[in-house]
């Protein structure tokens, strides 16, 4: 489909969709938890990103089987996000059935990861299965930790297929042009939504993103061994980072680690901005988006020129965590 076709369709999509939702009262986001507080106050928001990511889904993939295990964790999703799936450890618990058995019947793995250790161990099946899985349930549920603020996450997305896309262009690598310009061309759509306040992602959006470019790269590695996975890390390193760093947060203060807070970091970036520019909610919440990707978007530019340089990627990866903890403990003492 031509992609401005496909932004069309997709935001007439939304528009639709959007009305239905109101007309039925359903899939609003109720800001019960304390870490929603910080756009749209005023006004009922749609939990509709996911629905249109999903129907992308549908009508792009050819694979019946993941189409399946999609459409699963999408229903996980919408529990959580009517607060139907309340307690944090049985939705972890079913994401991971989900994702293992997904992982397992998609024949999905992580080939090489450069370590000798871990390579070692990938060469045995069932370890393969479980790390696999638990390196897209870090992913997945990092993303989910992230998206807390206006174009965050999707904007996030489309930073990493930006970049492959411009690998497609500047060297030789084996990629899903097509699948992967149209799955940009309804982020975009997304973006402006989600950018107005007039839609979010949802636990339903975000889990069924993360999962899809969680996949899609670990094929993309796979099929382009040439490029260090240290590359790959650096792309999803963000969400992955998050979610490592806010369980052993939670862990040292005697938190629950699932139990979402207001102590991330884009919310820590919020909280700073807010105090210092006197704007509204949604200036400071698209603003505070825009800055955390723009420091991502930083480290993904350094990267491209190293996706074969194991060293000079861990390097990245490593300065990238000690940036993000840095300005974790500077922000937090001016909150």
């Amino acid at each position: 489909m031509n992609f401005i076709l496909l932004i069309l369709c997709s935001f007439f999509f939304l528009l639709i969709l959007n009305f239905f939702l109101k007309q039925f009262n359903i899939l609003i986001d109720n800001k019960i938890y304390p870490h929603k507080i910080f756009a749209s106050k005023d006004k009922s928001v749609y939990l509709s990103g996911g629905i249109l990511i999903l129907f992308f889904i549908y009508f792009f993939s050819k694979d019946n089987l993941f189409i399946f295990y999609v459409s699963i964790i999408f229903i996980l999703g919408i529990l959580s996000d009517i607060f139907f799936l309340k307690s944090p450890i049985v939705r972890i618990i079913l994401q991971s059935t989900v994702v293992f058995f997904s992982v397992y019947f998609l024949n999905i793995e992580i080939s090489s990861t450069k370590n000798l250790i871990i390579d070692y161990l990938l060469g045995y099946k069932l370890f393969s299965l479980f790390f696999t899985t638990f390196c897209l349930l870090v992913l997945m549920n990092g993303t989910n930790f992230i998206d807390g603020l206006n174009t965050l996450v999707v904007g996030y997305f489309i930073l990493v297929i930006l970049v492959l896309i411009y690998l497609n262009f500047t060297i030789s690598i084996n990629l899903d042009f097509l699948f992967l310009t149209n799955l940009l061309a309804v982020l975009i759509v997304i973006y402006l939504f989600n950018f107005f306040s007039i839609i979010y992602l949802g636990d339903s959006g975000s889990l069924i993103l993360s999962f899809l470019m969680g996949i899609f790269l670990i094929n993309f590695s796979a099929n382009n061994s040439y490029i260090s996975p240290f590359f790959i890390a650096l792309l999803l390193w963000y969400p992955a980072f998050e979610n490592f760093f806010s369980i052993i947060r939670k862990i040292l203060f005697k938190q629950k680690p699932f139990h979402p807070d207001n102590f991330h970091l884009h919310q820590l970036v919020y909280s700073f901005l807010k105090n210092k520019i006197k704007k509204d909610n949604f200036f400071i919440n698209t603003f505070s988006a825009n800055i955390v990707n723009f420091y991502n978007s930083i480290f993904f530019i350094l990267g491209i020129f190293f996706v074969h340089s194991n060293k000079y990627l861990i390097f990245l990866i490593i300065a990238k965590s000690i940036i993000y903890t840095v300005l974790y403990f500077l922000l937090i003492k001016k909150k």
